[in-house]
């Protein structure tokens, strides 16, 4: 990964990384030092709990299309499980995932001066001897995120210091702020939990029915619809698995279902919720026989069969 961006200014992944053994000297992360981009293409970056995955010192860098997971910082004052931007550093990621990262000091996933856009924050930590701030973030900026299951040791068990909007916080924990402390957030969600509501299906092959499903939120305000986010379809027929789709929440969204007739089960998940398996089946198209009117001749007093 170092020798992939090391001097470029646009990188784009092509497979997926994992720290090991012989990468000790970049346990408190790769260096960037210079102003570049990097476009994951869907892969993954894997800390496998032994190492921080970046950090930026004096350079502005562009994340997209990344998973970081099992980041996690050495030391007892680590910050950024997976990314730490340094003072005079700045940077955005977009359309990323942060999973499992873990900090001692700040920030489970991220600290300091960074941006998050349209990214999701799931089962980040923060813990160790000293201050635990953000589960998931600490300072910078969220817009449209989710973040779900995050746990700090003390203050903003997703977010400390964060300017947040349009994000949505389900099921995060800390001493101080389950979701967020000392926090700026607008047009937010907040829910105690989550569940996915989905009924069995029946529709006929081709017909363009949509296959609807809710992402239903608990809060001490009662059960509130989570529209518009990324459920993930899993189509099995017996053993054999057909494929995986995503569709959005909500009965307004829902999947276009696009099977052969027969019948599957279809499970629903997203992030750390309980899977719903629920039976999409699909009729054949209904066939008639249409015939022309018979016209025939036949004598007086014959019998007509």
């Amino acid at each position: 990964m170092n020798d992939a961006i090391n001097g470029q200014s646009n990188v784009s992944l092509d497979s997926d990384y994992v720290f090991s053994d012989e990468d000790y000297a970049f346990e408190h992360g790769i260096k960037i030092t210079h102003d570049m981009t990097i476009n994951g293409n869907g892969h993954t970056i894997d800390g496998n709990n032994m190492a921080r995955i970046f950090t930026i010192n004096l350079a502005t860098v562009v994340f997209e299309n990344i998973t970081f997971v099992n980041g996690k910082t050495p030391g007892e004052y680590g910050h950024g499980g997976a990314i730490w931007v340094n003072d005079n550093s700045k940077a955005t990621a977009i359309n990323c995932t942060f999973e499992n990262n873990e900090a001692t000091y700040l920030g489970g996933a991220t600290h300091g001066d960074l941006t998050a856009i349209d990214c999701t924050f799931i089962g980040n930590v923060v813990k160790g001897k000293h201050t635990q701030n953000g589960g998931a973030m600490n300072e910078g900026t969220a817009i449209n995120c989710n973040f779900i299951s995050n746990e700090a040791g003390w203050y903003g068990g997703a977010i400390c210091d964060v300017t947040a909007t349009n994000c949505t916080f389900i099921s995060n924990s800390a001493i101080y702020g389950y979701d967020a402390y000392s926090s700026s957030c607008e047009n937010c969600i907040f829910v105690d939990s989550a569940k996915i509501s989905a009924s069995n299906f029946l529709t006929t092959y081709n017909s363009g029915a949509k296959f609807t499903f809710d992402l239903i939120g608990t809060s001490e305000d009662g059960e509130i619809n989570i529209d518009n986010e990324s459920i993930a379809i899993k189509i099995t027929q017996g053993d054999e698995e057909k494929g995986t789709y995503n569709a959005l929440s909500g009965k307004d969204n829902g999947w276009i279902v696009d099977l052969e007739p027969g019948i599957y089960n279809a499970t629903l998940s997203f992030a750390t919720l309980e899977p719903v398996t629920v039976k999409l089946t699909i009729n054949k198209i209904a066939t008639e026989v249409i015939t022309s009117a018979i016209a025939t001749t036949y004598n007086i007093n014959k019998d007509f069969v």
